[in-house]
């Protein structure tokens, strides 16, 4: 018995080492704390991609901006509303609430509600923003967004 207790507590003492690197290791590159909303963030670099998921999530306002809250998100380096289907109030919110750099939308999504957004690529593009580089990538009905660190 006395053999075995030292290997017992050599695994116990690995795994708690382990939990502990864990606790202090970064947050995941990207998250998605609901359906249609995903964050993606390295180095202090936000990017927020609402919709993109043909209208089945409903992205009230005070839903996106309380899982913005908890996600830790201050200011937005670029804010992509992936397709139609976001209301331009939840858009508007956001904006007001964070302090954002830039919008892109998909197709004239924003066009016409007073909200400065570029047009999303009408060609696969990569663009380096902040600590991330961020590939567009169109599709019929929505822009797909996809995240990694920039090399820089």
């Amino acid at each position: 018995v006395p053999a075995i207790w030292p290997v017992g507590l050599s695994a116990a003492a690995v795994a708690l080492a382990a939990a502990t690197v864990s606790a202090h290791a970064p947050p995941g590159l990207r998250s998605n704390p609901q359906v249609g909303l995903v964050r993606w963030h390295a180095d202090g670099t936000d990017v927020i991609v609402l919709g993109g998921v043909g209208g089945r999530a409903s992205l009230g306002a005070r839903t996106v901006l309380e899982h913005l809250r908890t996600e830790g998100v201050g200011s937005i380096e670029l804010l992509v509303i992936a397709d139609g289907e976001v209301p331009e109030s939840t858009v508007a919110a956001v904006v007001a609430a964070h302090v954002t750099a830039a919008v892109v939308a998909y197709g004239d999504g924003l066009a016409g509600s007073g909200i400065d957004a570029a047009r999303a690529p009408p060609v696969d593009t990569i663009a380096d923003v902040g600590a991330l580089q961020v590939r567009f990538v169109p599709a019929t009905d929505r822009v797909v967004v996809e995240a990694r660190p920039s090399a820089g």
